[in-house]
């Protein structure tokens, strides 16, 4: 869901807001679907947050199922 940013951050950048994730069974069929909150616009511009495998802000999410 990040994306670099080559004019300003030079770095990758999770914008806040909510995104819909989907798990689907083709390109059309949905099976499941969730909305992931991001609180706050994350830079990974650092060596100690790095965008490669970051955990720092996530969350297990059920899809499907009661949480």
């Amino acid at each position: 869901m990040a994306s670099y940013d080559y004019r300003n951050a030079k770095a990758y950048v999770l914008e806040a807001g909510d995104y819909r994730v989907s798990i689907n069974d083709d390109s059309h069929d949905e099976i499941a679907s969730a909305t992931v909150n991001v609180p706050e616009t994350i830079t990974y511009d650092t060596d100690g947050n790095t965008h490669n495998g970051d955990l720092r802000d996530c969350r297990m999410i059920r899809i499907g199922s009661a949480a």
